[in-house]
């Protein structure tokens, strides 16, 4: 009998519709009501999508970064990449872009200081002007702007036939 953890596995059809969701800045509340599920099946799916992923600490960021990278948001159109070039109030210092990929990587604001070797007050700036360039509060929600602007990815910045061609 499988336990159903694959590390790094593909979400599940439920899993993935719970973790769009987030993507698209709803909050638990707002994705239980939108998927005709409880709050609790909503943190249920949360859990076990970590699980599979082998994410710890059930991070949203990570979650959505994961979904990303393995392709499992293919085909939900207000999730994609987009083609067009980044507009000049995304183009953000290295500072930012950093931050940016901690919070993908669902690092906590003491590990992103560390990582980035300055203080949790700096970060928490960082996070707050990376939040406002991006126009939203959500880390799920900035990690799902940055790859669909191509800001986060092993593609960053490229152009889309080459993001296309993976």
């Amino acid at each position: 009998m499988s336990l159903g953890f694959t590390p790094h596995g593909r979400l599940t059809p439920a899993q993935t519709g719970v973790i769009a969701c987030y993507a698209r800045g709803h909050g638990t509340q707002q994705v239980a009501a939108e998927l005709g599920i409880s709050p609790r099946a909503v943190c249920g799916h949360v859990s076990r999508a970590a699980r599979r992923t082998g994410i710890e600490g059930r991070s949203l960021g990570a979650l959505v970064d994961h979904a990303y990278r393995h392709h499992d948001f293919d085909g939900i159109p207000d999730l994609a990449v987009k083609t067009q070039a980044v507009p000049p109030a995304l183009r953000m210092p290295g500072s930012l872009r950093r931050t940016l990929q901690c919070t993908a990587r669902g690092l906590s604001t003491s590990a992103t200081a560390h990582e980035l070797g300055v203080g949790k007050a700096t970060v928490r700036e960082y996070r707050r002007r990376l939040y406002e360039r991006l126009g939203t509060t959500l880390p799920p929600r900035a990690v799902a702007l940055g790859w669909q602007w191509r800001l986060l990815g092993a593609a960053v910045g490229a152009p889309v036939e080459r993001i296309a061609a993976r």
